[in-house]
């Protein structure tokens, strides 16, 4: 028996009115595609193994998915109040990220 499970996430991160950055998990999908060869029984089937996996699958993304938005949130907290020697504070735009992963955003002084 064996069995292909794929998965992808969206993550969408959009600016904020106060300047900060926030990031917003819109979808998850896991599928599972079992495979028996021969005339073999299983016990359970491996219809009904496929889908615990694809069920445990599942949670484990929304809990990584909400654990990696809370994480992100942390370490962005109050990033956007960059200053400098002067009064004010920048505010962040049109968040992205590049093909490493980095997140790149604008930023526009707000003194």
């Amino acid at each position: 028996m064996t069995f292909v499970l794929t998965w992808s996430v969206s993550i969408a991160v959009a600016a904020v009115t106060d300047g900060g950055v926030q990031f917003t998990i819109i979808n998850h999908t896991v599928d599972t595609e079992p495979t028996s060869e021969g005339n073999l029984s299983w016990v359970p089937s491996a219809d009904v193994v496929a889908s615990n996996l694809k069920t445990q699958m599942s949670n484990s993304l929304t809990n990584a998915a909400a654990n990696a938005n809370t994480n992100l949130m942390n370490v962005l907290a109050n990033q956007h109040r960059l200053y400098l020697p002067a009064k004010g504070h920048f505010l962040m735009h049109d968040p992205v990220f590049n093909s490493k992963g980095d997140l790149l955003v604008g930023l526009d002084y707000n003194g």
